[in-house]
């Protein structure tokens, strides 16, 4: 679980990742941020999320609780804590 903060409160939820069917490794996520960053600057918006994940793409609603610094553009980081376990891509 990801602790995310309520717009309400400053005290922290408890929320879940959001399971991709084809993102299992931190290769398979690499494939998709890459591929729907097309212009290259390191953030992807949910249209481009969109494009990628077609079908199993989560609700922007939904999404946008895992946008750490609300800007509603998709950083690396924001996304892989999104859609992969922590064992994934934890370097402990």
């Amino acid at each position: 679980m990801v602790p995310i903060f309520s717009k309400e409160k400053e005290e922290p939820i408890e929320q879940h990742r959001i399971p991709i069917s084809f993102l299992k490794t931190r290769a398979d996520f690499q494939v998709f941020f890459y591929g729907a960053d097309k212009d290259a600057d390191g953030y992807i918006t949910y249209e481009e999320i969109k494009n990628v994940l077609g079908k199993e793409t989560p609700s922007e609603q939904l999404l946008q609780h895992f946008d750490t610094d609300q800007d509603t553009m998709y950083s690396y980081t924001e996304l892989m804590r999104t859609f992969l376990p922590k064992e994934k891509y934890s370097i402990d």
